[in-house]
């Protein structure tokens, strides 16, 4: 059960950007240009949005920090592969697309926004997407494909780290904590080559 709560948080936290640019664009259009009305459903959205990007926000502050105090493992890395890069025109086509075409002073448009975002979250949580994350390249991280060493054995893993990756690098148990079965997130590394 609690492996489910932090897949449906990471999911919160992963659209958390997309809602801030929803709640500013109404926050824009009510009060600001008088575009739109300011009516109930309009402040509940505001008040959901923007909720639920602060709470995002402080929920992966603390797992960061939880993270922190368990313990690690040491690893060296064999391969690094950076894939931000290759995740990142898909989540900003998504966003721009939910954020900008939808009129949610429309019932109708934020049904089928809220049908749209439910299909997603089912997806990204019985697929593990939660690397799917913009929140976390927001707070510097990058997210790597990579196969390392643990003593004999080679393992592959999507790891979080803000720093830059390399072959030959070795993690230290002070600093490498698990996210879930194959993941971990890096604070510092050392290269022995």
């Amino acid at each position: 059960m609690i492996e489910f709560i932090k897949k449906i948080l990471l999911f919160l936290s992963a659209f958390s950007p997309m809602l801030l640019i929803i709640a500013i664009k109404i926050t824009l259009q009510v009060y600001v240009f008088c575009e739109i009305k300011c009516d109930v459903l309009n402040i509940v959205i505001m008040i959901v949005c923007y909720s639920i990007f602060v709470i995002s926000v402080i929920v992966l502050f603390f797992f960061r920090k939880w993270l922190m105090l368990k313990d690690g493992e040491s690893i060296k890395i064999i391969r690094a592969n950076n894939i931000t890069a290759e995740h990142f025109l898909g989540q900003s086509s998504l966003f721009i697309l939910l954020s900008m075409s939808f009129n949610l002073n429309s019932v109708v448009d934020l049904v089928v926004l809220l049908i749209v975002i439910t299909m997603i979250g089912i997806i990204y949580i019985s697929n593990d997407l939660y690397f799917l994350n913009p929140l976390f390249n927001l707070c510097g991280y990058k997210c790597f494909d990579i196969t390392y060493k643990k003593g004999s054995e080679e393992h592959f893993c999507k790891l979080f780290s803000r720093n830059s990756l390399q072959k030959n690098s070795c993690v230290g148990s002070d600093i490498v904590v698990y996210i879930s079965n194959y993941s971990f997130v890096i604070e510092k590394q050392t290269n022995n080559k």
